[in-house]
């Protein structure tokens, strides 16, 4: 019943991140009239030689050792309803060479907000499409909700190459504004609702056949892991474009953060699978559990505009539960075997 119920609201929490009345739409915000619109509305920066837009697109290449940038500046209609702060970008690139130089900062498809009293300053970089590592002839395509940070009133779509000495072709780019609907965010509370409630009856399961010790360190645990995939992140974490922080930083935060991912459920499905005998759950049921709530915690962040859902975090959770299952089977095979009569 408990694997029916978690399978039910793990369903309920993708199903709500992908409707299509999660957003109400407000109308396009730029190349009303095509991509990638007029050259003149395109700033450049650099060797020109760099740079060259047409009715195929923009296209960044490096003929010339300068870092070049072109950027289209848009501004952010107003609006007397604070909910629509909402940026639904979606952009496709074309990867016509990809990048000899896999240690450099590459290129990237970024959005630039700006300074709503200085408007020559960034005060916020979102990377929308990194382009470190893309392999050559590819098509890459993304779409997502951005959220616009309070009082900012334009912001530049921006292709740019500092270290690569790839070709990129940016072919398409449409920026919409949109706005939560009302309904999902009523459904969305109740779903919440319901993840609270189930977390509170694991949390007396636990209490009642685990011990206080073990339940409060898995309880932990859990709150750790449900936080993690709520907690916003740096989308500029991948580009050495910030100003608060070096490309090693962030390089080196994505990385903890991805062996958070690992390390977290590998220390829930080891106290899962030794004490499973006390929930009364064979080993394979208790996996489908962990796997379960390894899924929900990717569905939760379709629900935050500062996090992703990514299918390599779902494969590295999954990793630190298939690793623990494998040391408990071996420890516990190991004991049958040392404690076995001799003949």
């Amino acid at each position: 019943m408990f694997v029916l119920s978690l399978t039910a609201l793990t369903s309920l929490t993708w199903w709500l991140g992908v409707v299509n009345w999660k957003y109400l739409d407000h109308g396009s915000i730029a190349f009303s009239g095509g991509f990638p619109g007029s050259e003149e509305n395109w700033e450049n920066h650099g060797d020109s030689s760099n740079i060259s837009i047409s009715g195929d697109g923009v296209r960044l290449t490096r003929n010339a050792d300068e870092h070049s940038y072109a950027k289209y500046r848009v501004k952010i209609p107003d609006t007397p309803d604070h909910q629509v702060r909402h940026l639904r970008v979606t952009a496709t690139i074309e990867v016509e060479a990809e990048d000899t130089d896999k240690e450099g900062a590459g290129a990237a498809l970024m959005i630039w907000y700006l300074n709503p009293s200085n408007d020559d300053d960034v005060i916020e970089y979102k990377t929308f499409i990194p382009l470190i590592g893309a392999k050559k002839n590819s098509v890459i395509w993304n779409k997502r909700v951005l959220a616009v940070p309070k009082g900012s009133q334009f912001f530049h779509l921006a292709l740019i190459n500092r270290e690569s000495s790839g070709s990129y072709l940016l072919t398409d780019a449409v920026l919409e504004l949109v706005s939560k609907s009302k309904l999902y965010l009523v459904c969305v509370g109740f779903l919440f609702v319901l993840w609270f409630l189930a977390i509170i009856f694991i949390f007396l399961i636990l209490w009642e056949k685990s011990g206080k010790w073990h339940t409060s360190v898995l309880l932990v645990t859990i709150l750790g892991i449900t936080l993690g995939a709520t907690w916003p992140e740096r989308m500029d974490s991948f580009f050495a474009l910030s100003k608060d922080s070096s490309w090693v930083m962030k390089y080196f935060s994505d990385w903890a953060y991805k062996i958070g991912h690992f390390v977290l459920f590998f220390a829930i499905s080891v106290h899962m699978f030794f004490y499973r005998d006390r929930f009364g759950l064979t080993l394979w049921i208790c996996f489908l559990i962990l796997v379960l709530f390894a899924f929900a915690t990717e569905g939760m962040q379709l629900h935050f505009i500062a996090r992703t859902t990514q299918w390599t975090d779902f494969l590295i959770d999954v990793a630190g539960i298939v690793v623990a299952a494998a040391l408990v089977w071996l420890i516990e095979n190991f004991k049958r075997r040392t404690t076995r009569p001799q003949n």
